[in-house]
């Protein structure tokens, strides 16, 4: 179901554009970066798969579970790479 205040959003668009975005800054920082980068890059990027997937079937409480899988790999990234 659309946001209020952002009808024109559609969730399970917005975890497909999350995924290849993903799969992008993977493919793009694959020089320069060790392994564990890019194993934890593709492994958000099918967690964000896996949560596109759950919101095209409505299944809420799985679509939950995954983003919050994501919240936790995103994190935990950037803790390493980032901040």
């Amino acid at each position: 179901r659309p946001l209020a205040g952002h009808p024109d959003l559609a969730a399970a668009q917005e975890a497909l554009l999350l995924k290849e975005g993903l799969v992008e800054t993977a493919r793009i920082l694959s020089e320069g970066y060790d392994q564990q980068l890019q194993d934890w890059m593709e492994g958000a990027a099918a967690a964000a798969g896996e949560l596109e997937t759950a919101l095209k079937a409505n299944n809420l409480a799985a679509a939950d579970e995954h983003s919050q899988s994501l919240d936790k790999s995103c994190k935990k990234c950037h803790a390493n790479y980032r901040n």
